[in-house]
C-alpha cells in the first residue's frame, strides 16, 4: 500500500463513518417522526375523551396517576394487572445484570 493511502486512510474512514451516522439519523427521523406524531395525537385524543366520559376525574389527578405509572414502567415494574404475573427479576435476568455489570467495570 502506498504511503499516501496509509496517511489518508483514517481521516477517510472517519469521514465515511460520520456520513453514515448522519444519513442513518436522517432516515430514522423521516421514518419514525410521522408515526410518533400520529401516536401522540391518538393519546391526546384518548386523554380528552376519557376526561369527557369521566367528569368526576380531575385532570391533575389523572396526570399524576399517568406520571407514576410511566415512571414505574420505565423502571421495569408491571403497571397492568395482566403483566404483574411475571417478575422482572427472575434468575436469568438477574444473572444477565450481574454479568453486564461485571463486564463493564474497569480499572482506573
Amino acid at each position: 500500500m502506498c504511503s499516501l493511502c496509509q496517511e489518508n486512510a483514517f481521516p477517510c474512514l472517519l469521514l465515511c463513518y460520520l456520513l453514515l451516522v448522519l444519513l442513518g439519523g436522517v432516515v430514522f427521523m423521516v421514518v419514525e417522526q410521522p408515526v410518533e406524531k400520529e401516536l401522540q395525537a391518538a393519546v391526546e385524543e384518548l386523554h380528552r375523551s376519557f376526561l369527557r366520559e369521566n367528569p368526576c376525574v380531575k385532570e391533575s389527578r389523572l396526570r399524576e396517576l399517568l406520571a407514576k405509572a410511566l415512571s414505574a414502567h420505565h423502571r421495569g415494574v408491571a403497571v397492568l394487572k395482566a403483566d404483574a404475573e411475571e417478575s422482572g427479576y427472575d434468575f436469568s435476568s438477574s444473572l444477565y445484570f450481574a454479568i453486564a455489570t461485571l463486564a463493564t467495570m474497569g480499572k482506573k
